[in-house]
């Protein structure tokens, strides 16, 4: 791109539009920022010179977004009102119209300028709230106030060097953003979506075949940059120094203010307080395929009916990915990662994101105890949000809430083997009680062992339905003479033969009725000898109660025999009966080969035991889980911190 050149209002030196639908430009020689207008070139102020943040993006880079090709031709650095700063890059597209690609803590959104029917008055947002009307609904992310530092290139709006505004960051759907600017009225509107540098086809370096091969897995090499603690002269070295807002020596405990690169003592922590991390600063892990390093730690506290419950956040750095999250409580450790606002649907106790709905888990106000390292934002003890937790193991939404901003970040269950190896160290045990947020159930393996058993005893059960014959081999009727009561009687059947190696079922039958016959049988092996006996009761009673009918027993009893070996047999029946002057029928009927579903049944009922007991420890494992979510179980958790806090890493 080029365009006409002119002499510097405020200086004479050379400037150049390089665009034609830019306002302004920044003289290079005397940092002025120069408008045109209907009546020429007018000096609207000088800018401060840029804070090098070790930005990726430079001028003049090119791009592409969708199917149109941009170049990046201005930039601006804008000063947060809470501290910190971020870019915002114009870029100029051969269509002609312009996009604003911010860049803030790693990460970087493109949006376009947008028409807006109507928005709310500045002072109405909140944080959380939605905006149905705007940008096909959004939700309010942050509001804030901010200040325009330094420029550089060309502007596709009349600057004004450090002029403050208002402004509310938008969140919507599936990576949407939009944002506020209340520096005019109405408002303008800025709608767009996160994008990474890839996606809008921005090639940062071209390196070496050997380092190309070293950054598929580790990402951009992390590098510190050095500075000293005012109060006790200690090394500081700051991973992300263009980012760093807030530093704690880790040697006094001095919390630093980082103003471009000068750090000045605001308090002295209670170090002896609060040991060394186990996990110490400047330490290298790999997540997401990604080498991060720990720059910063914090304790953090929150209360349940005036017991204190602690935990450690370990906060990561890449400056490919931005900044990250290790979270450990009493033990239970979890990978945290940012995700949108309007992407999480809260329903009273439950939160839906991603497809998945999660149950709420525990709210309550958290508070900073502790920090050492270097923090993105202006981080003090004391620092209170609003917190809510939505669990779904091994994943927990967490929702942080302040007056000015609302975040929400999904995390991931880590077992503590798994941190111990990415980080080479040996950490404490989980506390002895406690259930992590978003620690997965430990055995539900076993559902799936119950699974296999069932579907295994089913095709056994199968199998052998198919194999059974329930051929019969005998069917007699045998009558015994007529005897006295509770005489005992003796009759033989006619030999039957027996194939063996399957179970026999034997029915005898007797149309007994007020009465009853006790049967006692020997099954004969005519070869051997060999004998099994059993013994039949049959009793069947009935009669007329105030005008009903009733009967109890049966003419009919049933036995189920082991298998026995194949040959020829006799029954040997033997009968006590209580009848008398009549002779006693009995039938007797042999099938051998039968299916007995009752044995299907008794397995299936011992099998349900196992998901049963399961279950009910689940139920257990779960209300652990809620139940002690906002409060220890351990009293050596003791909420001064004092003492008690004592890590045992040997």
């Amino acid at each position: 791109m080029s365009g006409p050149s002119a002499n510097c209002p405020s200086c004479g030196g050379q400037v150049v539009f390089r665009v034609d639908s830019s306002f302004v430009t920044v003289c290079e020689f005397c940092s002025a920022a120069v408008a045109r207008t209907d009546r020429g070139l007018e000096d609207r102020g000088k800018v401060v010179d840029l804070i090098d943040s070790a930005s990726p993006l430079d001028l003049y880079l090119e791009g592409r977004y969708g199917n149109s090709r941009f170049e990046l031709v201005g930039r601006t650095q804008i000063q947060h009102g809470a501290g910190g700063v971020w870019d915002e890059w114009y870029c100029a597209f051969d269509s002609g119209h312009w996009g604003w690609l911010s860049e803030a803590q790693g990460r970087f959104y493109m949006s376009f300028a947008s028409e807006l029917a109507s928005a709310p008055a500045f002072g109405q947002l909140g944080p959380g709230m939605p905006l149905p009307d705007v940008g096909g609904g959004m939700v309010v992310a942050e509001v804030g106030h901010a200040q325009i530092l330094g420029a550089k290139g060309e502007i596709p709006y009349l600057l004004e060097p450090g002029k403050s505004y208002s402004f509310a960051d938008l969140s919507g759907q599936d990576g949407a953003f939009g944002t506020l600017d209340y520096g005019d009225s109405p408002p303008t509107f800025y709608l767009g979506k996160e994008v990474t540098l890839d996606e809008i086809g921005i090639a940062i370096s071209a390196p070496s075949r050997d380092e190309s091969a070293e950054r598929a897995v580790a990402g951009p090499a992390l590098t510190a940059t050095a500075l000293e603690c005012p109060n006790c002269r200690g090394s500081l070295d700051l991973v992300a120094p263009e980012q760093c807002e807030r530093v704690a020596c880790p040697f006094c405990g001095a919390l630093c203010d980082v103003n471009q690169g000068k750090l000045s003592v605001l308090q002295i922590l209670d170090k002896e307080r609060f040991p060394d991390p186990p996990i110490p600063l400047g330490s290298k892990g790999i997540f997401e395929g990604h080498e991060m390093m720990v720059c910063g730690y914090m304790v953090r506290s929150t209360y349940d009916d005036g017991d204190a419950y602690y935990w450690d956040e370990y906060l990561l750095y890449n400056s490919h990915l931005g900044f990250r999250w290790l979270v450990d409580s009493e033990g239970h450790w979890c990978f945290v990662e940012p995700i949108g606002v309007a992407d999480v649907n809260v329903l009273t106790t439950i939160a839906k994101h991603g497809g998945h709905t999660y149950s709420l888990i525990e709210s309550g106000n958290s508070q900073v105890e502790f920090v050492l390292g270097q923090f993105y934002w202006n981080v003090e003890p004391g620092e209170r949000v609003e917190m809510r937790e939505f669990s779904r193991p091994p994943h927990t939404l967490s929702e942080e809430k302040s007056a000015t901003e609302v975040t929400w970040s999904k995390s991931t269950y880590l077992p503590k083997d798994e941190v111990e190896k990415l980080f080479g160290v040996t950490l404490r045990e989980p506390n002895h009680g406690t259930v992590g947020l978003g620690q997965p159930y430990p055995h539900n393996g076993i559902f799936k062992i119950f699974g296999i058993l069932l579907i295994s005893a089913v095709a056994v059960f199968a199998y052998g339905k198919t194999r059974a014959t329930s051929k019969v081999v005998m069917s007699q009727t045998m009558t015994f003479p007529e005897g006295t009561v509770a005489a005992t009687q003796v009759v033989f059947s006619e030999p039957f033969a027996l194939k063996g190696g399957r179970n026999i079922e034997v029915e005898a039958y007797s149309p007994v009725n007020n009465s009853w016959v006790y049967l006692q049988f020997d099954l004969i092996n005519e070869k051997t000898g060999a004998v099994t006996f059993f013994d039949m009761p049959i009793k069947r009673y009935s009669g007329i109660d105030g005008g009903e009918e009733w009967s109890e027993g049966s003419t009919t009893s049933t036995k189920v025999l082991k298998a026995v070996g194949a040959g020829t047999y006799t029954l040997r029946i033997s009968n006590e009966r209580k009848v008398t002057h009549l002779p006693a029928k009995v039938r007797v009927t042999i099938k051998e080969g039968v299916f007995r579903i009752l044995h299907l049944l008794v397995l299936l009922g011992f099998l349900a035991l196992m998901p049963l007991f399961t279950y009910l420890h689940r139920i257990g494992f779960e209300n652990t889980r809620r139940g002690g979510s906002s409060s220890s179980s351990d009293d050596s958790w003791d909420h001064d911190y004092d003492h008690d806090y004592d890590y045992d890493y040997d």
